[in-house]
């Protein structure tokens, strides 16, 4: 456990003999995916804690999901038939969830809140473990295409060092800072995922930039092409 501390110090402070010798560990793909999903579901029951604000009712969020969707369905640049087909599920599932947010709490409007947040806390780690596991994947998929030497399994184990700066996050749920440590710990989650790609990779620094980057300046790029397409309808 201290070598694990000691290891995981280092890579918060971009070391890359840190971050190389968390990669060459018998175990570093399993200790890794524990430490995504440990890292991220304390960040889940942070984000759980009772908010200070009364929410809205389930219907009226239910009406203000289904008319923002909808009105930027309208104005995407997708086929009118498929827009309607969206549309209709859409309506579907969200009547849907206003159906199972009216069913009685026979424990009482405090536990059933307690229990709807614990659902939602329990689904942060594997959200975002699935998204960056398909990132990860493509990342790699990159690497060998421009020449990288390194395994997947040493890849993920290093790349999951990500995660560490986010236990600032539950400390900025709590004291009120979110706004300043989440960027925060995005940002210096970011740049120790770009240096394990390095490491692991055995690329130089522009191909190994390149590998990491792609895949999400290709998400960028949609993104801001589909947000040009619904303001030009606007």
């Amino acid at each position: 456990m201290g070598e694990l501390l000691s290891l995981a110090w280092g890579a918060l402070h971009l070391q890359r003999g840190a971050i190389r010798a968390w990669s060459l560990r018998r175990d570093a793909l399993a200790e890794g995916m524990a430490l995504l999903v440990g890292i991220w579901l304390l960040v889940g029951l942070a984000g759980a804690l009772p908010a200070r604000e009364e929410p809205a009712p389930a219907w009226e969020r239910t009406e203000q999901a289904e008319d923002n969707a909808i009105y930027y369905l309208e104005r995407s640049p997708l086929p009118p038939d498929m827009q309607h087909s969206l549309e209709r599920s859409l309506v579907l599932w969200l009547g849907l969830e206003d159906d199972l947010h009216g069913l009685p709490r026979p424990f009482g409007d405090p536990a059933g809140g307690a229990i709807s947040a614990l659902q939602r806390a329990f689904a942060v780690p594997y959200e975002r473990w699935g998204a960056w596991m398909v990132y990860s994947l493509t990342v790699f998929g990159l690497v060998r295409a421009l020449g990288g030497r390194g395994s997947l399994p040493r890849m993920l184990g290093a790349g999951s060092l990500c995660a560490l700066p986010h236990l600032l996050q539950p400390l900025g749920l709590l004291v009120g800072w979110s706004a300043l440590l989440g960027p925060l710990a995005w940002g210096w989650g970011a740049l120790i995922y770009l240096r394990a790609v390095r490491v692991t990779s055995g690329l130089d620094r522009p191909r190994a930039l390149l590998a990491a980057l792609l895949p999400a300046a290709v998400l960028l790029t949609l993104a801001l092409m589909l947000l040009a397409c619904v303001i030009s309808k606007t």
